[in-house]
């Protein structure tokens, strides 16, 4: 339940919408010919066009913004360039596919009835990307054979024990064709530890963070555990697997975030205006995530030292890390962690 709120974070401003689903054309027949020999003539020569690709295979991380050119270059069945050739691109979802992930009335069914609208317009308007996009879908070979498109990355990164995968096809007509896959995930996520009678995982579908905040809450877990807490501390968020959008969240896309519940009295969830609500638990809950890294921690009672209020968040703080993480991770008196660091009440 603590997944339908979260922090509001910004996308990037200035990107532009451009999605192209565009299937490949096939190359007209030239205008002026009207035998069946002329047409078999042309269609022969384009058919000892022989498409080639720089690279099979290349990786980005899923945040809409990196980019990388799909350069290609016709050559004949002697290997020599050829101009003026139409080339088609376009982009098809591999892993995940659904329309959950890949169509906007799917993904914005994923949220919640307060943030649709938000989610529909950064969709629309290209701050969210549910697919790649192309600068170009046609282009005609230069002079040395050679032609080019610029993909643009999607946001989706996935939940999936593979990286999520788009293919970029380049054809000409519909005999040759040639496939650029774009693996698409962090490589630094990790699963969040959990610790007996220290720290759990409730509830949440993305349990992965970024491999350096992994030995921090491990030693967090550890440190309740001997300090003999009642209850654990519960993570209900973290981020997915290989990290970008996770809905129904508009932040938890690069390992460095977590929605944790509140303690309480009695162990099980709740907000902080309710009667189980533990308050002096929640604010030694917060001292430690700040110890250990925590830049921002959203949660809405106003007698918590080190949280700010932001509204949907009675009953989690959201946590955020400061990115990157790595090299990051000190204490705030600059000294390496230990467990003696973390010394608890």
């Amino acid at each position: 339940m603590n997944e339908k709120h979260d922090l509001e974070g910004l996308m990037p401003e200035d990107v532009e919408l451009r999605i192209i689903v565009n299937k490949p054309q096939v190359c007209p027949i030239p205008t002026g010919s009207t035998s069946s020999e002329e047409h078999e003539s042309f269609y022969t020569e384009l058919s000892e066009h022989h498409l080639h690709t720089a690279e099979t295979a290349i990786n980005l991380y899923p945040n809409g913004t990196g980019t990388v050119m799909i350069p290609v270059t016709v050559t004949d069945q002697n290997n020599r360039p050829v101009p003026g050739v139409n080339v088609t691109f376009h982009v098809e979802a591999m892993n995940p596919t659904g329309t959950g992930w890949r169509t906007e009335d799917g993904m914005v069914a994923r949220f919640g009835t307060k943030s649709r609208n938000k989610i529909r317009q950064r969709i629309q308007n290209g701050r969210i990307r549910l697919l790649g996009t192309l600068s170009r879908t046609t282009a005609i070979t230069d002079s040395v054979g050679s032609a080019e498109t610029l993909y643009t990355v999607s946001h989706i990164g996935g939940n999936q024990p593979q990286m999520a995968t788009e293919h970029v096809i380049t054809a000409i007509g519909t005999d040759s064709i040639t496939t650029t896959t774009i693996n698409i995930g962090y490589d630094w996520m990790a699963p969040i530890p959990s610790v007996e009678n220290g720290l759990r995982i409730i509830g949440a579908i993305g349990t992965h963070v970024h491999k350096d905040l992994v030995p921090r809450l491990q030693m967090l877990g550890e440190t309740i555990a001997r300090a003999r807490w009642t209850y654990p501390v519960t993570i209900t968020a973290g981020n997915l697997r290989w990290g970008g959008l996770y809905p129904p969240h508009f932040t938890h896309q690069q390992g460095t975030e977590l929605d944790v519940r509140p303690m309480t009295t009695d162990g099980k969830r709740g907000t902080w205006q309710q009667k189980n609500y533990d308050r002096p638990r929640t604010q030694e809950l917060v001292d430690l995530l700040t110890n250990i890294g925590a830049g921002k921690i959203y949660f809405n009672d106003p007698q918590i030292i080190g949280a700010s209020r932001l509204a949907g968040h009675d009953n989690h703080l959201h946590v955020s890390f400061t990115a990157p993480v790595t090299n990051m991770l000190q204490l705030t008196d600059g000294t390496k962690p230990s467990p003696g660091n973390l010394a608890l009440t």
